[in-house]
């Protein structure tokens, strides 16, 4: 009887040991995280150099480790328990405060020389920029906005890093070369911290701001832009309304902790009182949503309910003549910026160079020639020459 379980025991192990990697190898098909918003490994294609390389082998373990059967259960079930029961103030690189969900930052210097150099580097290109827009018939503006851990970088407990002294040089050093080139900016920090309660400007679990932070943006952008001779038509908010959508929201921290944490967060918009037509193309094809919202309430949101996510080309025309043009080009901050400015323009341009390799910014302008060019990006990326930083 004893041998008889024995034997019993060891079929059974042998068999999990081969069932496991068989439905890790079946169940491989995905491509995409979503809870960790990235690629997965692919599997790696044996070749005679990269097996002799060894190199094979090291993509393999990468592919299995991202396919792993029940990873997501198993990587949830170990979040949950560190947050909830090993009570910790960190997992899986979010910081948990009782106001926000944050990075972790590992310390970085603030070299004023390197920072002064790389500043000026890119206030260059901006001035190389504005002074393009300007001989094509417009004005360009720069707008940067501060990321949800700098602008609530006091909510990190006092004995981890926040990393604000280097965001301030950053910015300072920034906006000064700017200044010195000739380039019209806009900062949004200050105009927040004006308002004395910028915490309700972002979410709790996600990097971005939301759709109030986006509203007081998309309103100094329009006050700028008049000072600067170009008059759109801005929305008062007494033509709007605002609908927080019921849906269960996935903010980029949240996933990271797959969102075992409950929040108050949801995911806000502002609908036009008077729908406005519009004819709206992305990447050439019509669209005819301005928020990608799921029929079913249950169903999980994400960022990507603003314009569909950032998409490389989208072009909204109005038919108002008498209205200015805008070309903007930036990271996903300008998603919810333009659920609002394509009502304030004739036409709307909207590029993200990270996504969109057929034309240069240039191009664009020099094709649609538009009244305002506006640059929207955070300041964690004010001196990054990646996606939308290198044009």
């Amino acid at each position: 009887m004893k041998k008889t379980a024995q034997i019993l025991f060891t079929g059974v192990f042998l068999l999990v040991l081969a069932w496991f990697p068989a439905a890790t190898l079946f169940s491989g098909s995905e491509t995409y995280s979503f809870f960790e918003n990235r690629n997965l490994a692919p599997l790696p294609e044996p070749e005679r150099e990269n097996i002799l390389s060894g190199a094979y082998f090291s993509e393999f373990e990468e592919y299995y480790v991202d396919h792993i059967a029940f990873r997501d259960g198993m990587i949830e079930a170990y979040t949950f328990f560190n947050v909830h029961i090993a009570d910790k103030v960190m997992v899986n690189d979010i910081v948990i405060t009782e106001n926000a969900l944050l990075p972790y930052q590992p310390e970085r210097a603030a070299d004023p020389e390197a920072i002064a150099l790389s500043a000026a580097e890119m206030a260059e290109k901006y001035e190389n920029l504005s002074a393009f827009t300007a001989a094509n018939g417009g004005v360009f503006l720069y707008v940067g906005v501060p990321e949800q851990s700098s602008m609530l970088r006091d909510s990190y407990p006092s004995y981890m890093n926040n990393n604000g002294a280097y965001l301030d040089a950053v910015e300072e050093a920034f906006f000064q070369a700017l200044d010195a080139a000739g380039v019209q900016s806009l900062n949004m920090r200050p105009v927040y911290e004006q308002s004395g309660d910028f915490e309700r400007y972002y979410f709790v679990t996600d990097h971005h701001f939301n759709m109030h932070g986006a509203y007081v943006c998309y309103r100094s952008i329009l006050e700028a832009g008049a000072a600067l001779g170009v008059a759109a038509d801005p929305l008062e908010e007494e033509e709007l309304i605002y609908e927080e959508l019921p849906n269960p929201y996935y903010g980029s921290r949240g996933r990271i902790l797959y969102n075992v944490i409950r929040t108050p967060d949801r995911l806000g918009i502002y609908r036009l009182k008077d729908p406005l037509p519009y004819i709206r193309r992305d990447n050439g094809e019509e669209v005819d949503q301005i928020f990608f919202i799921p029929e079913d309430p249950k169903e999980k949101i994400t960022y990507n309910v603003y314009m569909g996510g950032d998409v490389a080309e989208t072009v909204i025309e109005t038919g108002r003549e008498e209205l200015p043009d805008v070309l903007v080009f930036g990271d996903s901050f300008t998603n919810p910026v333009e659920t609002l400015l394509y009502a304030s323009f004739n036409r709307t341009v909207a590029v993200d160079l990270r996504h969109n390799t057929e034309k240069t910014i240039y191009e664009y302008i020099e094709e649609y020639q538009p009244d305002l060019v506006l640059c929207i990006r955070d300041d964690t990326a004010y001196l990054s020459t990646d996606g939308n930083g290198g044009f």
